[in-house]
């Protein structure tokens, strides 16, 4: 009898892999969505329900006792798909604030670089209204020659 009561306490003292729970002497893994309570006896949900599924304390945002507002959209519709638009209005379309040159926020300019309405013009690279590129130097105050061939500017040496 005292050789039963030594292997029960033997059993007993072990603890089960992490994970895990007692249940009849054996150690089982605890069902998904939960886990053991400190003494390894039992698995909870994050409800903190015996082997529940966790579903119990969620809100319509599938958060554990949250408040239904993380999923809220701009109209406050939970799980809704309505946003806010570049303007600031919820569920707008950016027309409230698009000017007549079709820019969201612009300031009804609609000039090119050389200041003609409508017109088509931009700054090149070299920063020449309407030009193509080909009027700067491109090779300029380097002084590494790598960048000397990486440029190009070697073609012209």
């Amino acid at each position: 009898m005292k050789v039963f009561s030594l292997l029960a306490l033997l059993f007993v003292a072990e603890a089960c892999p992490q994970g895990q729970y007692q249940s009849n002497s054996e150690c089982l893994a605890c069902p998904s969505g939960t886990s053991p309570n400190s003494d390894q006896t039992t698995c909870y949900d994050v409800c903190g329900h015996p082997f529940g599924d966790g579903e119990s304390c969620r809100d319509l945002c599938y958060v554990p006792f949250g408040d239904n507002n993380s999923c809220r959209d701009c109209d406050g519709v939970i799980n809704g798909t309505t946003t806010v638009d570049a303007c600031g209005h919820c569920g707008g379309d950016n027309s409230s604030c698009t000017d007549r040159c079709g820019v969201v926020n612009g300031f009804d300019d609609c000039k090119d670089c050389s200041g003609v309405r409508w017109g088509n013009k931009t700054v090149d690279e070299c920063g020449v209204c309407g030009g193509d590129g080909s009027s700067c130097d491109h090779c300029v105050n380097i002084t590494d020659p790598k960048e000397y061939v990486r440029r190009l500017c070697c073609l012209r040496c």
